[in-house]
């Protein structure tokens, strides 16, 4: 682990950019909050609750900002079983 400042390597018009693939795709999804969440951990917690997605995974809004980039070619598959995948 290497010690120091870390440069964020996200541009503020990367967010943009990236929202702007996004509009009309993905659902807006809540922001949720917990009263006892906030007082075991004495701050305000904000939960982006992305299970809430089409497809029921948070990695929908990254995944599909990568493929909606790419240039052509190929386009590739994936698959995740998660931590339940057995095959």
């Amino acid at each position: 682990m290497s010690s120091g400042a870390h440069t964020l390597s996200v541009s503020f018009e990367d967010v943009v950019a990236a929202a702007e693939r996004l509009r009309g795709v993905s659902h807006r999804t809540p922001v949720l909050t917990s009263r006892t969440l906030d007082e075991r951990v004495g701050a305000r917690v904000f939960c982006k609750a992305e299970c809430f997605q089409r497809v029921g995974a948070f990695k929908f809004r990254g995944g599909y900002n990568a493929m909606s980039r790419r240039a052509g070619g190929p386009a590739p598959a994936r698959r995740c079983g998660g931590p339940l995948d057995l095959g």
